[in-house]
């Protein structure tokens, strides 16, 4: 392998750290243990394969950078944990393996492996020849992630024997991957031993003299010096180890169990050694004392940093214009600690000053989340979908009962406040990490694959308590903004079903009878009028399946609730407008709402000063019985064609005429108010009968409030407006369905508060 062939792997290795996707979208973690020792091997198996045996996780905590949203302590929960035997490979790489698991005990406390060195191959020989001279090899168990938790800060939790403090981020359920031999530790107290063999495929010193044809115990220090050094060369791995060996005899020979060990020497810094001085470190060979005391040094410059960034969460820092790892980036430079402090608190200052801004940086560039409230995830999507948390919509009664619950109360509650502010750092979250941070704010157990995820977020109805208040309220701002023609004009009721009902009423009371002295109270007649009223249903379902959440096709989540408000909107206008305009025959007369025979309809009657007049009489001059009701009309109901003229009838304080009567308006006192509406002049589609209506641009209508006129029914219970709701999709489906339902129903209650002309 090239050298700039490694610098390459160690750099793709190194940016990688210890989680990673892999093709089938799972997550793996990867946790470092402690140093090995070299242990003779049994002589009485001189056949034996190098081996190694030890603690590979002790249960404690570690501080791994995460490819998921979390950046603090991890704790793997070994009662979770399948591990079966497999590979051993050097630092995760998975096309160079070194050997296999031969043994793995999992007590619930620690997890310790047993392995032997099956590949021969430079890796192995570099590890074994390493560890002879006291590296501080590190295993690394790589762990595939199946489900985990999050506990926040305040609260504990008892796995492996031992209590640890939130926040921290627990892995429920994982399967042991392999074990790799690597260089950076996570977990310091986990340890491995590697035992020495007959195959080791290192020569001793002896070997080597013998294999010259010397005998080791003849020769003279200075000889001995020399030989030293060129045996060290002799077994020292070649820099580019991707290329064989020339000649296969030149590999070394197969050492013995029961031959004594050389220590292993650095590659000297002159091609021989000094004849004059038989000392190791003045022939140029390795000083073990000084080689041990740098290594023990590096050691610890490497576990300060990784100690101190750790405190920090891991952080990411920029470097030359660059994100890099800061525990990465100050291992490779050679930082000392108080130089990886000082990035790190560069780092922390600039992050302190980013979200001290009004509104805070989006969840997935911040360090981690030690505690999510789903209060404020909802305002997070809410805002996403573009809605004002203080919007004066939501304030409304019949709105707010369909609120999340934050924001049903005040908007000063201190509560909502914080909610509200928090929901800041979740608007740009994507459909799949607001599932997954559902399900840690719910506390389930998040799957690690993305596809485990969504189903557990569908199963456990995370989706729907995310989106289904969210989407609803989304609706009921859109549903509350639409403009009602018939608001102030109609009566409402509720009903306690579907099935058509008897709305009766008593004619008005007749006039009181004159009762002379001594005479009887005569008795009065009143009669019952019918009429029908019943509530309708009217509906429209969305589907969200996983494609919709895979793609963050967040548009169908957000316009098509807006959409679904605006048509519910219009539902009550256009139920109002299709009976007045359809003219349906009442129950008590067998006659149509507008007809000549009860005078609440004319023709010829193009709205002028003088028609408008003749209108207001007409309701004054009603009668019910033998009552006269004197009814005021309180709305000119126009198409838009005949708005400017209506709004210059009612409120224009004088009328221009040449009559020499006078501009004076007299209609202006009577406090008619106009309304126009379109629907009267396009016509439209009845919503119950789906039979097409024409309009009119010269019809308009007189309404008093004060008299009974049009009844709106609703279904009790629903709230008087639409109804959102949110369910799993079953029969293979995947994802959820968001249905709206809107219970509502128009019926005519009388003809004598209203009036219709017509040109």
């Amino acid at each position: 392998m090239s050298k700039s062939t490694r610098a390459t792997t160690k750099r793709k290795r190194r940016d990688s750290d210890v989680i990673v996707a892999s093709s089938k979208s799972t997550l793996e973690l990867r946790t470092s243990g402690d140093s090995i020792e070299l242990q003779a091997a049994d002589p009485n198996t001189p056949d034996a394969l190098p081996s190694f045996r030890g603690i590979a996780y002790t249960g404690g905590v570690m501080n791994p950078k995460l490819a998921i949203q979390w950046n603090g302590p991890v704790v793997i929960d070994l009662a979770g944990l399948d591990a079966p035997v497999g590979p051993v490979h050097r630092d995760h790489d998975e096309s160079r393996p070194v050997g296999h698991l031969t043994a793995v005990a999992n007590d619930g406390t620690k997890l310790s492996v047993t392995g032997v060195f099956s590949v021969p191959s430079v890796d192995q020989q570099e590890i074994i020849a390493g560890a002879k001279n006291g590296f501080p090899w590190r295993p690394s168990v790589g762990v595939k992630i199946l489900t985990y938790s999050t506990v926040p800060q305040g609260q504990s939790l008892q796995c492996n024997g031992r209590t640890f403090e939130g926040p921290i981020l627990v892995v429920k359920r994982s399967q042991l991957k392999e074990v790799s031999l690597v260089t950076i530790p996570g977990d310091p107290d986990s340890s491995v031993s590697i035992a020495a063999s007959a195959n080791l495929n290192m020569p001793t010193f002896e070997d080597y003299c013998k294999s010259l044809g010397l005998d080791p115990a003849t020769l003279t220090p200075e000889a001995r010096a020399a030989l030293q050094v060129s045996y060290a060369e002799s077994i020292e791995p070649d820099a580019d180890a991707s290329a064989p060996p020339a000649d296969p005899a030149q590999q070394p020979p197969t050492a013995t169990a029961s031959q004594p060990t050389e220590p292993l020497m650095a590659k000297p810094a002159t091609a021989a050694a000094s004849s004059a001085s038989p000392d190791l470190t003045a022939a140029g060979g390795l000083d073990l004392t000084a080689y041990r005391s740098q290594m023990a040094a590096e050691t610890k410059r490497v576990n300060d940093v990784t100690t101190l960034c750790a405190r920090f969460g891991s952080p990411t820092v920029m470097v030359g214009g660059k994100n890099v790892d800061l525990a990465a980036h100050a291992i490779e430079n050679g930082l000392t600690g108080d130089q990886t402090e000082l990035l790190a608190r560069r780092h922390q200052d600039l992050e302190a000053s980013r979200n001290s801004r009004p509104h805070g940086p989006a969840i997935h560039s911040r360090s981690s989340h030690s505690s999510i409230d789903l209060g404020a995830l909802q305002g997070g999507i809410m805002l996403r979908a573009e809605m004002r948390l203080d919007s004066p919509t939501l304030a409304k009664p019949d709105v707010k009962a369909k609120l999340p619950g934050f924001l049903q109360a005040g908007l000063n509650d201190p509560i909502r406040q914080q909610a509200m502010d928090a929901a800041h750092q979740y608007r740009d979250l994507t459909l799949l990490e607001s599932c997954k941070l559902g399900l840690q704010a719910r506390g389930i157990d998040v799957p690690a694959n993305r596809v485990d995820m969504l189903q557990a977020a569908f199963s456990s109805g995370t989706v729907a308590v995310l989106f289904g208040a969210t989407l609803g309220a989304k609706m009921l701002e859109s549903y509350a903004d639409v403009d009602d023609f018939s608001a102030g004009i109609c009566s409402e009721s509720e009903r306690p079903d579907l099935e058509e009902h008897n709305n009766n009423r008593m004619q008005a009371a007749p006039n009181l009878k004159h009762h002379p002295v001594g005479g009887k109270a005569k008795h009065g007649n009143r009669r019952v009028l019918t009429e029908k009223a019943q509530v309708g249903r009217f509906s429209e379902q969305l589907k969200i399946d996983e494609a919709d959440m895979f793609g963050d096709n967040f548009g169908k989540l957000k316009d098509t609730p807006q959409d679904f408000g605006r048509a519910a909107g219009r539902l009550r206008p256009d139920l109002v407008a299709a009976l007045l305009m359809s003219n349906p025959t009442l129950l008590q007369t067998s006659r149509a709402l507008f007809n000549t025979t009860d005078g609440n309809s004319a023709t010829g009657k193009a709205l002028a000063r003088a028609t408008l007049s003749e209108m207001i009489a007409r309701l004054l001059k009603v009668k019910d019985g033998d009552a006269t009701l004197n009814l005021k009309m309180s709305h000119l109901i126009v198409p838009p064609e005949l708005m400017d003229l209506a709004i210059q009838l009612c409120y224009s304080a004088n009328l221009s005429n040449d009559s020499g009567s006078g501009d004076l308006n007299p209609l202006k006192k009577y406090g008619v108010t106009p309304v126009r509406d379109a629907r009267f002049s396009n016509g439209l589609v009845h919503p119950v009968t789906e039979q097409a209506i024409a309009g009119s641009d010269t019809t308009y209508y007189g309404i008093s409030k004060d008299g009974r006129t049009i009844e709106v029914n609703y279904l009790q219970g629903a709230g008087r407006v639409p109804v959102v709701r949110v369910e799993t999709l079953v029969g293979g489906e995947f994802g959820v369905v968001i249905d709206v339902k809107h219970y509502i129903g128009v019926n005519a209650l009388d003809f004598r508060a209203m009036q219709r002309f017509s040109t």
